[in-house]
């Protein structure tokens, strides 16, 4: 049951397979193959995508380890950097 692809089908063959002519749909046939389509795509509500998006965004592996790594050092209470590097400690040699 292998039909041809459409590139090789006669005009005439292919116009009437997608029922249409030469110079395109009705406005009629168009609007309602348009809301028949309407129907089959899934509606989500906006809050939905932006939880999609928001949820793709932590999906990087290196984003989730830098996350990892903020709880883990809030949690054990040690600064990102160590003190003897800090501003108020550190003096250039002049």
């Amino acid at each position: 049951m292998n039909s041809p692809p459409f590139s090789s089908l006669p005009l005439e063959q292919l116009l009437a397979q997608l029922q249409s002519t030469l110079t395109g749909l009705e406005s009629g046939v168009a609007a309602k193959r348009s809301q028949e389509q309407r129907k089959l795509l899934p509606s989500e509500s906006r809050f939905q995508r932006e939880l999609k998006l928001l949820v793709r965004q932590f999906s990087n592996p290196l984003l989730l380890l830098l996350v990892v790594a903020v709880i883990l050092s809030a949690m054990l209470g040690k600064p990102p950097i160590p003190s003897s590097f800090s501003s108020s400690c550190w003096q250039p040699d002049f």
